[in-house]
């Protein structure tokens, strides 16, 4: 494609961005809105409309762009904590809180500033797939988890070329920081 079509296509495509952004801005439905726009987009527009949504909306439009993955690399842990501590424990899926300590897998590369991440699981099989979604080398890693330290427990779906297709999944969104880099453990069949 020559340059004065990739010219064209950034300019209509900016031109669409705009305008979408603008109608999300004027809008009621703060759910619509934030379908509306693009995923590196979301978490931006999900702190201008924080103050306009209900105590009811706010664990409903967080997850929503949580499940976005691709923010979440450029944000930072840092950035979702306070939301999450603001609409405090919540789920998707009807789960309560534990009362006692879990254990808890993870998918990642063996570095510390992704051993201690939000994203946990209590099956094995989900952080296998993780693995196989990672370009470096990953493996399966698991710690014990006290109550005091889940945000939230929330169910959805994964797509998994493993197990060929659509696999559910169920995530428990941690507060990293209560997380003991010592205790986290490569997990060894």
């Amino acid at each position: 494609m020559g340059l004065l079509a990739n010219a064209l296509f950034r300019t209509i495509d900016t031109a669409r961005n705009n305008l979408v952004q603008n109608l999300v801005r004027r809008t009621n439905d703060l759910n619509l809105a934030i379908s509306s726009v693009k995923q590196e987009d979301k978490p931006g527009l999900l702190v201008e409309l924080w103050p306009k949504m209900t105590k009811e909306e706010k664990p409903k439009l967080l997850l929503k762009v949580w499940k976005n993955h691709l923010p979440n690399a450029y944000y930072g842990y840092d950035w979702w904590l306070p939301l999450f501590e603001e609409v405090g424990f919540f789920s998707n899926c009807g789960a309560e809180k534990p009362e006692k300590e879990v254990t808890l897998f993870r998918g990642v590369e063996p570095d510390p500033q992704y051993l201690r991440g939000m994203s946990w699981t209590p099956f094995i099989y989900l952080a296998e797939i993780a693995v196989e979604h990672k370009s470096g080398p990953a493996r399966v890693f698991t710690t014990k988890v006290k109550p005091e330290a889940i945000l939230a427990i929330v169910q959805g779906q994964i797509i998994s070329k493993r197990y060929k297709g659509i696999r559910p999944y169920t995530e428990f969104i941690i507060d990293y920081r209560k997380l003991n880099l010592e205790d986290i453990r490569e997990y060894k069949n």
